[in-house]
């Protein structure tokens, strides 16, 4: 049908999940978050987990001792607490146990 968009084919979408996945591992984690935004394709693609792993090991963040079920939320969850303990967003809690 004219004026109807069309998905592509099976081949043509993963040729077009590989090229995204070579531009989007130059971005930062936030340009990457930024781009998953655009579309549905961008947002899948921006979601594949060799992206996250690659930043997550090339990132200063303490690795992880064993692999993480989720290379992206991992990174997001530690680069948080990263940046709150950077700026001063944390508070110290002191546990008292049993003294005998």
């Amino acid at each position: 049908a004219a004026g109807v968009a069309q998905r592509p084919a099976p081949a043509r979408s993963m040729q077009q999940k590989e090229t995204l996945f070579l531009v989007f591992r130059f971005l930062d984690a936030s340009r990457l978050s930024c781009a998953g935004s655009v579309c549905s394709v961008w947002r899948n693609a921006a979601a594949d987990e060799r992206l996250w792993m690659w930043l997550y090991l090339g990132s200063e963040l303490s690795k992880p001792s064993v692999m993480p079920g989720s290379w992206r939320k991992d990174f997001i969850q530690k680069q948080r607490l990263t940046n709150n303990w950077l700026r001063g967003r944390h508070s110290a809690t002191v546990c008292e146990g049993h003294l005998k």
